[in-house]
């Protein structure tokens, strides 16, 4: 067998990989909400830098209550002393 055979790609190409597709149609649908809302709703950019920031905040509030809210059981069981 060749040296070469050997040294065959350990990750898989880049197009294949899942987290460069969803990365790249999520880029994808930010861009062209943004130019929906600037060259059709007639938003400034400034408009929607607001409603970006609103945006993430309300996506970060709900994604730490869903992990609190999920993680409370494994959470309570590490504390020591246990509750009564």
């Amino acid at each position: 067998m060749r040296e070469t055979y050997g040294d065959r790609h350990v990750h898989p190409p880049l197009l294949e990989s899942i987290e460069i597709l969803v990365a790249s149609v999520l880029m994808l649908a930010c861009w062209f909400a943004w130019y929906v809302a600037r060259e059709r709703y007639h938003l400034t950019s400034r408009q929607l830098a607001e409603l970006a920031t609103y945006l993430i905040i309300a996506v970060s509030g709900f994604t730490v209550t869903a992990v609190l809210f999920v993680t409370r059981r494994s959470r309570r069981e590490r504390e020591w002393p246990h509750p009564l």
